[in-house]
């Protein structure tokens, strides 16, 4: 996300060597570190975050929100309850006026979407569909078209009629539903299907009652997630609009190193690797032990369904996968149980039995003496050994809470480590075995309870790499 932010923040820097830049107020106030900044006076345009505190310029004020500058050249729209307004400047200085910046604008007079295109020409490549109200930095001026730059960092040609100067008002606030789990962290997801339909409610219907908007040339759009429904639905913003969609139709976005968001896996297993686990004692998991069907750690690509590739299997046949693209904050490793064969992540519930003193597997009934390991041989990320910090058995929502939030960091990613070790207490058939901080490369490793999909439960741990 700091790396979007820089990116975007950088395109609007340039684009003011074209415009008339806008002159600073003399109104100043400080904002805390992870301070959220948006692109425009709205929550749904969420950008990033200031990662320092520090002292802030007040550009313009926008309903509840103030246009900022800080020290390091960042511009954006912050909440004015994330501002303490420095005393001398408030006393000296009247209330920054409402005069929206330059270049700030947005998506307006379509029913849908706009087309972005490369060039300023009707015939041109489609670049993006821009949602209505979806915030914009406008660049130029060419004939019938506007030269402009989204939020999911695209720059191309919109036909000026679309385009307004401005910020775009809030979106409605969707009705909450019995089930929601709210991420303490928005994520960044994008369509991996050509259509998204997004819901009032978690239910499958399509009638219009139930319809927030049908997006078509979806596949790869950008999508904010702000909070989970058990593990079939996410609930997203786009643009103006928020509503609920099939998770099965999210993907993570692309990062260095990964496949491109959406993209599918090759089915070639070589290509497809990413990692191995070479042994767990105690288990009969790890390529040094030679007896699952395979221990490599396999990509977050996808199949020709929009499904996740590597979490099909059958019989006696599990991949063990990443949820999380590689480099990501927080890796997120899933293995199927395989309780009737054993030949996947079952074994982890023998070293969870291990530290809680249960002598034999309530689902084998075999021994799980030998499994009270610490230490997990997992090759990835440039690491060799992961130690075992905590670990809980939970719902669907907390199992999605160990899964959804790979992309966490600084202060969130802490918040992220500090709950998942409360939930690791015996209340939840867990323990917590160490610590870790958010400069920790850390993972989650996830299977299904030993009830499976009856059981409703998920088994959850939290590694650190110590090699």
């Amino acid at each position: 996300m700091k790396k979007t932010l820089k990116r975007i923040l950088c395109i609007a820097l340039s684009a003011l060597t074209l415009l008339m830049a806008v002159p600073a107020l003399a109104a100043t106030g400080s904002v805390a570190a992870n301070t959220p900044v948006y692109t425009g006076a709205s929550t749904a345009q969420l950008y990033g975050t200031l990662q320092q505190a520090g002292q802030v310029t007040i550009l313009g004020e926008y309903g509840d929100f103030y246009q900022i500058s800080d020290t390091s050249g960042i511009t954006g729209y912050v909440l004015k309850s994330a501002v303490t307004m420095d005393t001398a400047a408030s006393s000296s200085s009247s209330t920054p006026a409402a005069t929206p910046a330059a270049n700030a604008g947005y998506v307006t007079g379509v029913k849908n979407d706009a087309p972005l295109r490369a060039e300023a020409s009707k015939s041109s490549t489609l670049v993006e569909n821009v949602p209505a109200n979806s915030a914009l930095l406008i660049l130029t001026t060419s004939g019938d078209y506007t030269q402009v730059t989204t939020a999911a960092g695209n720059t191309g040609f919109i036909l000026s009629k679309y385009v307004a100067y401005g910020t775009p008002g809030a979106p409605a606030a969707a009705a909450a539903s019995a089930g929601d789990v709210a991420l303490e962290t928005p994520q960044q997801m994008v369509s991996a299907s050509k259509t998204i339909i997004m819901r009032k409610t978690p239910d499958k219907s399509t009638k219009s009652s139930n319809v927030v908007k049908k997006i078509t040339g979806a596949k790869g759009q950008p999508f904010t997630i702000i909070a989970t429904n058990g593990s079939t639905w996410y609930k997203a913003t786009y643009g103006d609009y928020t509503g609920y969609v099939l998770a099965a139709d999210m993907t993570a976005p692309s990062a260095a190193g990964t496949l491109a968001a959406g993209a599918y896996a090759t089915g070639d297993k070589a290509k497809d690797k990413w990692g191995e686990i070479v042994k767990i004692d105690g288990t009969n998991i790890g390529t040094a032990f030679n007896k699952l069907y395979d221990n490599s750690i396999y990509c977050n690509g996808l199949n020709k369904k929009n499904q996740y590739y590597y979490n099909d299997y059958s019989g006696t046949k599990n991949y063990f996968y990443m949820l999380s693209p590689q480099g990501a904050p927080v890796h997120v490793l899933m293995s199927h149980n395989m309780r009737s064969s054993k030949t996947g992540g079952h074994y982890l519930h023998h070293i969870q039995n291990a530290w809680l003193g249960v002598a034999k597997c309530e689902s084998c009934k075999g021994s799980c003496a030998s499994a009270k390991t610490s230490i997990f041989y997992i090759n990835y990320n440039g690491k060799t050994q992961w130690q075992l910090i905590g670990f809980y058995e939970g719902n669907e929502s907390m199992r999605n809470y160990a899964a959804v939030n790979y992309g966490v960091t600084a202060s969130a990613k802490q918040g992220w480590i500090d709950q998942m070790l409360a939930y690791s207490t015996s209340s939840h058939k867990g323990a917590t075995l160490g610590s870790a901080t958010a400069s920790d490369d850390v993972m989650s490793f996830i299977t299904c309870g030993d009830k499976g999909s009856k059981g409703g439960t998920y088994l959850c741990m939290l590694l650190k790499a110590v090699a």
